[in-house]
């Protein structure tokens, strides 16, 4: 029963990650899975991972003699990097032989001395893990990167103590990645980082006058960052008009800033603007510059979908958190084509309480009157005229049919034959319909009737509408998914393709 547990874990778990494999080459990504191994303990790869560890996979099979022979190198890089080492990995060992069960294992443990945690019967295909021989070695890194060792078959001669040096250097080369500001121009610039995380603060900048240029010439800042002016003898700094600073001109904008000449002053943005200033002798020559200031950055979520969306973030700062799995609530609420998606669909499908399904209706002909008479019905409904006897028709008089344009005669002649179906119809055209059995003098009789068809109050999706548009700009796009135009068929479509997209925007 264990191996039966173990096993459907391994499917559900790898099926939702079949887009990459574990290649023999280290290339790409390596896959998540979730495994239990003979003490009953779970082990899910990403979680060793997420937690910063770097992760060891030993593909193997106790009745493999490489496997035997390399168990001491694998089990001194264990004592060495796992928990009871510097706790910088963790192991795993893979059965991958079904016919062994866990009795076997444990006597290999115990034989030769592998104290790691072992699964028993894994399957590689199921974890979607490259495999040629045994043993086989993964080395996992926490940004799922990985390098591979398979001793019987990437390398032709080994021994223990080769396997375990192998693996001790694979885990010693990951560097793991520092976060922050790697502009040395910032005041929080980190010498230690090497990830920029878009954090760096330049609270302060200084603008000198270098010959007939001003150095730099634009500054990129913060609204509130100070910027000082350090100006020579015979130049000024004075705000104009873009227009103006265009053309080389030299009127200065009214409230805008104007240093004198030689002056030595700072000046702070107060708004998201671009400063336009010139130095008025110069400005023919190209002495100008450019201040342009915007927000700070507000880091955190800023993908409305996600559990921690903020509203006033303006930079991801990739803290965005989903919910995943059965434990995702179906939306509830009214829901505009502009967002609706498959969850939107099941709760469009859901709030359609005054939507009736089509139904069918039997009127029966005999004795020269229709039973009933008279009937109303919801638009999709199927109408059956069943035959008691005699020699009866239906009839529909075209003049008759209101409150829709309907224009296609309809007439069904009856075979003499009792209990037989007269006709069947399905209504689809709003109005009320009118008939009569026009055989002999049945209709002068009053063997007559009216159908009414009333509109069902809601109808299936017939259209669906995706907007988008790349983060940090306010144009959207669409696209859309159309169906017959008849919303009692619904739309059959359910792939839509989305070309010239760009990627991570």
């Amino acid at each position: 029963m264990k191996r039966f547990y173990l096993l459907f874990i391994i499917l559900c778990v790898t099926f939702s990650a079949n887009a990459q494999m574990g290649m023999l080459n280290g290339t790409g990504y390596a896959p998540n899975f979730t495994v239990s191994d003979i003490n009953g303990d779970s082990h899910t790869i990403y979680d060793y991972l997420d937690s910063g560890y770097v992760m060891v996979l030993e593909l193997m099979s106790v009745t493999c003699g490489h496997c035997i022979s390399y168990a001491p190198g694998t089990e001194s890089a264990y004592q060495t990097n796992g928990p009871s080492g510097n706790n910088t990995a963790r192991f795993l060992g893979l059965e991958i032989n079904a016919a062994t069960d866990s009795t076997a294992i444990a006597n290999f443990a115990s034989t030769h001395g592998a104290s790691f945690p072992i699964a028993n019967n894994v399957s590689p295909t199921v974890i979607n893990y490259q495999l040629y021989y045994t043993p086989g070695f993964y080395v996992i890194y926490p940004d799922r990167s990985y390098t591979t060792f398979c001793p019987a078959y990437c390398v032709t001669t080994s021994s223990y103590a080769t396997i375990g040096n192998l693996l001790n250097g694979a885990i010693v080369s990951w560097i793991p990645p520092v976060y922050g500001c790697t502009d040395s121009n910032a005041i929080n610039y980190d010498p230690l980082a090497t990830i920029d995380n878009d954090s760096c603060d330049y609270t302060s900048y200084t603008i000198q006058t270098i010959g007939m240029t001003f150095s730099p010439d634009t500054i990129v800042c913060d609204v509130g960052d100070t910027i000082h002016f350090i100006l020579g003898a015979g130049h000024n700094a004075v705000e104009v008009r873009d227009s103006t600073w265009l053309a080389g001109g030299t009127a200065p904008l009214s409230g805008g800033f104007n240093f004198g000449y030689g002056t030595t002053d700072y000046y702070v943005p107060d708004d998201c603007h671009h400063f336009y200033y010139v130095c008025q002798p110069h400005a023919g020559l190209g002495m100008k510059g450019l201040i342009i200031a915007h927000h700070p950055p507000v880091f955190g979520c800023i993908d409305s979908t996600a559990l921690n969306y903020d509203s006033t973030a303006t930079v991801d700062d990739g803290t965005c958190q989903y919910a995943t799995g059965c434990s995702e609530p179906i939306p509830t609420g009214v829901y505009s084509y502009d967002i609706i998606d498959e969850r939107a669909k099941i709760a469009w499908d859901n709030m359609n309480s005054t939507y009736t399904q089509p139904t069918t209706h039997i009127i029966n002909s005999g004795n020269y009157y229709y039973s009933p008479s008279s009937l109303t019905i919801k638009a999709g409904d199927t109408v059956v005229w069943i035959n008691d006897g005699g020699y009866h028709n239906v009839n529909f008089d075209i003049s008759s049919v209101t409150g829709s344009s309907y224009n296609n005669p309809v007439s069904f002649v009856t075979a003499p034959t009792t209990g037989s179906s007269l006709a069947t119809y399905v209504f689809t055209t709003i109005g009320t319909y009118n008939y009569d059995c026009s055989v002999g003098s049945h209709a002068v009789n009053g063997m007559t009737g009216s159908i009414i068809v009333t509109p069902n109050e809601d109808c299936m999706v017939d259209k669906y509408r995706i907007r988008y548009r790349e983060v940090g700009t306010s144009a959207w796009s669409s696209k859309t998914m159309q169906g017959s135009g008849l919303c009692i068929f619904g739309l059959n479509t359910t792939v839509k393709q989305m070309l010239n997209l760009t990627h991570s925007t």
